[in-house]
Formats: C-alpha cells, structure tokens, sequence
C-alpha cells in the first residue's frame, strides 16, 4: 500500500482561507489575514480501490478586523486538528495587547469552525476521495505542479483599462490614471507587489512533521525580522516618536498587502452610508504579481498636487476634510493618519477625498510625527499642518516641534486659524466643529 504526504495540498487549501470573514456582528468584523503556519502531518493512500487520509495538525493565523469601532488584530491557535475527530479541535483566539472577550473568542470559533467543515467537506467529496489510481494518488504530493491559485493575472485584468497617465510611485505603490473600456469611466489603479523586490518567498512556514522544514526562511531570518518589525499596536506615542526620516523601517511586504486589503475593507465599511469626501473603492483584483485596487475618480495626492494655494480654497478643502473626518470617526474609532500623501484631490470633481492611507495603526503604518500634537496624536492639530502646507506648499514642522509661527504673507485671519490649530495648549487648541464654522 503506497501512502503519501500531502501536506503541501492542505497547506494550499489553508492558505485560501486568508481574506475570509470569520466573524460579523454588531459589534466585530474579523477577516482572516494569512496563514502563518502549518505544523503537522497529513497523508492519503488507496487501500482496497478506495481513498483513506489521516492528518494531524496545529495552524496558526493571523487575523485583523474592527471590534466596537477600534482597529484590532491578533492571532488564530487550531489545535489538534485531526483525522480521527474531525470536529474535535481547539481554536484559541488573542488580541494583541488586550485581553480576549469572550464573545469575540466565541465568534471567531464558530468561523473557523465553519472553514474548517469546508476544508474536510472538501477531502470526503473531490475527486481524489473516489477510487483514484495510486498514481492519481501520487500526483497530490505535488500540488504546486497540478494545481494553480485562479486569479486574475495582471495581462487580463489590465485589459479592461486604456492606461492614460502614471502618476508615480507613493509609500511603494504605483498610481495609475485610467479609462474602463467597458463603461467609459475614469479610475485611478493602485497596484501593490504581492512580494518584497528582493524576496520571491512563500510566507507560510510549512512544518511536516513526518518529514523536512518546507519553509521557505530559516528560523534565524525569522527572528531577525521580528526583532525590526514595529509592534501591532505599538503605543501612539513611541510610534509618533520614531524619527520618520532617520529610523524609518521597510516594512514586511506581506503586511503592507494585508493592510492594503484591511482598509479596502474600511472603505467599503464607510460607504455603506455614502461620504462624498471619502475615496470610493470599485473594485480589488488580485493579479499573480501585484494587487489592483480600483478607486473612482481621477486621483492626486495633495503632496504631488497642491504647492501655495489660495487661502479660501485651502480653507474649502479643509472643511471638506474635516467632514471626512467626522465620518470616519463615526465608524471606526482609531488615530488617522492624515498626511498629504494619504489625501487626494479628485481632477474631475474638484473634491477632497480621504484615501486608504488614512488608517495609522496598520501593521505596516507609522504615523509621520511632523503632522502629530507634542502631546501626541490630536486630528485638529493635524489639520492645522494640512492648511500651512496647503496655503505654503512646505511643512509645519520637521521633526522637532519649536512654537508656531505662521508666515506674515498669509492674511490675518489664517494666521489666527492656524495659531489656534497649532497651539500646543491642546485645552485651547480648536475643534473640528469650530473649523466647520471658520468663514
């Protein structure tokens, strides 16, 4: 009787369950990110003209998502997962830097629980459960040979679009001004790499435990890695203290994709009640190489676009951002990153839109601390060094925060606003709501 490892195979099907919700209630939304390894054994082998399998495994995922208005994520423990008792498995669930609810435990459980179902459902009834060849058989330990991920490659999804201006690359992504050649309409394309320049890797360690380490990186890169990479939810004020000009680390390529992914999500979260000063996703595309997300609108970075506006468009543009804001705020409770490379001025409309930059404490996120309170992360007193960046075409402040001086060219009534912005009394500074009432 020839018995094969096909542990390759499920680590396959494991890895599809990355993007999968596994938790939607009023209060939670929990997405899984990726798999960060399968440690473990699993085999199939024909016995008497019939397919028989056996596994045993640990998973361990990472998942990210929105509990009561705060940006959370945390990791996925299923353990003994195995053959013999099929629905017999532990799932442990953590918050980074808090404490687990319990019924956020119980939530995700019962969405694992459910991918899990999928995944045996899927070895009782496809093909290879009925009566194959110990050469079919064979075939399954080498999965990456008969089997390819179904997506859209870039050549085909790019077909759809008559490209009609780069606009460059921002924070590693490329911005892309286009035409869809089915409905005529004008979109901005982001495309991000699917992987580091440097380093085509597979990210799921694969441990068969019948056999070698598959993984890709060795355990002394991976505790390297760690060792550079800025905590998840690192506190604000040691992340706003990181010099983004002296010690700014490249994050993990695979982060910046999940997070790419995480505030698409927030975007389509924010539109469920429509906010014209927030960027519109159409669609997401994940090519073999790059992901595609698709904005409505022709899309330019305040940074690339804007340099010594009028006053009273600035302050247009301001009040635009501001409501936003607000909006945003109204749906997810989190520091925002507002920055000129995370707002965009749509070329058609002539209208401000917050962009999927905005969302600070993404793994890959550091908040540039030019555009922070001294006290910290206060969002008024980064619009006040949106609107001197706007009206000057420079920045505020570098990296060292000295008292606000505004420039004696702008008119009386700006300098005031932007003294009353940028105080560093953060009891006197003003409102939002006080900026919407600014003539």
């Amino acid at each position: 009787m020839a018995e094969y490892s096909i542990i390759k195979w499920c680590t396959f099907k494991f890895k599809k369950w990355a993007d999968k919700i596994v938790a939607k209630t009023t209060l939670l939304e929990a997405q899984v990110d990726k798999v960060s390894s399968v440690e473990g054994v699993a085999s199939v082998f024909n016995r008497h003209n019939k397919i028989n399998y056996s596994y045993n495994f640990k998973i361990t995922l990472e998942w990210s998502g929105v509990l009561e208005k705060e940006l959370v994520g945390g990791t996925i423990t299923i353990s003994d997962m195995r053959s013999e008792d099929e629905d017999e498995f532990d799932v442990t669930v953590t918050i980074y830097d808090k404490e687990t609810p319990e019924y956020v435990q119980e939530a995700i459980d019962n969405g694992i629980r459910k991918l899990v179902s999928g995944f045996v459902s899927e070895m009782h009834t496809t093909a290879y459960m009925n009566s194959l060849s110990n050469d079919q058989v064979r075939s399954l330990s080498h999965t990456e040979e008969t089997e390819q991920i179904q997506t859209n490659t870039p050549t085909s999804f790019m077909s759809n679009f008559e490209i009609m201006r780069s606009l460059g690359v921002i924070n590693q992504a490329q911005y892309t001004v286009a035409r869809n050649t089915q409905t005529q309409a004008i979109v901005t394309i982001k495309a991000v790499s699917l992987v580091s320049d440097d380093d085509q890797y597979d990210d799921v360690q694969v441990i068969d435990l019948a056999g070698d380490d598959t993984s890709s990186s060795s355990s002394d890169s991976d505790n390297e890695q760690e060792s550079q990479e800025i905590t998840y939810n690192e506190n604000i004020q040691e992340i706003q203290a990181l010099s983004v000009s002296e010690e700014y680390q490249i994050p993990d390529q695979m982060d910046v994709v999940n997070d790419e992914k995480q505030a698409v999500r927030l975007i389509n979260k924010m539109q469920e009640i429509p906010c014209e000063y927030v960027i519109k996703v159409v669609q997401q595309e994940e090519g073999e190489e790059k992901l595609y997300t698709v904005f409505e609108g022709e899309l330019v970075s305040l940074k690339k676009m804007i340099s010594g506006l009028q006053e009273s468009k600035a302050i247009e543009y301001i009040k635009q951002l501001v409501q936003g804001v607000k909006h945003v705020q109204q749906v997810v409770d989190t520091p925002l990153n507002l920055t000129p490379n995370s707002i965009y001025i749509d070329q058609q409309t002539g209208i401000l839109k917050l962009g999927e930059q905005i969302f600070a404490n993404l793994k890959s996120s550091v908040i540039d601390n030019r555009y922070c309170a001294p006290e910290g992360y206060d969002v008024a007193f980064s619009v006040g060094c949106i609107i001197h960046f706007l009206v000057t075409g420079k920045h505020a402040f570098k990296h060292e925060k000295r008292d606000y001086q505004p420039p004696s060219t702008l008119s009386n009534s700006t300098q005031n606003l932007l003294k009353s912005l940028l105080t560093f009394d953060a009891k006197t500074r003003m409102t939002l709501n006080q900026i919407l009432e600014v003539e």
